[in-house]
């Protein structure tokens, strides 16, 4: 889902998550909307983030964190094993590249 700061209104209103495995979206100023991400995750329990991927084209916040990221969903309900998720620990695919080639990647500080 990369709909340019649409995906907060997706968010609050798509009508049935339930059904869905997982899903890819981009983030906009997460800075200033990181709330409403996690009310998402507080309202559905069964979606859990598996992987984060800062996008170096949105810039950073003032503690150096990327104000821009992708963050992959996966409903464990759906999901026949999901015993990967119990390390909490996010690892760099080897397909992860910066957005931008040109510009630096940006690591996350938290």
């Amino acid at each position: 889902m990369d709909i340019e700061n649409d995906e907060y209104r997706i968010l609050k209103f798509l009508p049935n998550f339930k059904k869905i495995l997982g899903f890819v979206a981009e983030f906009h100023y997460i800075d200033l909307n990181y709330r409403i991400i996690k009310n998402f995750l507080l309202k559905y329990p069964n979606f859990k983030i598996v992987h984060l991927h800062p996008n170096n084209m949105g810039g950073i916040d003032l503690y150096g964190n990327p104000t821009t990221i992708e963050i992959t969903f996966i409903n464990i309900k759906l999901c026949k094993n999901y015993t990967f998720l119990k390390n909490k620990k996010f690892y760099t695919h080897p397909l992860d590249s910066p957005n931008d080639n040109s510009k630096k990647e940006i690591n996350f500080n938290f």
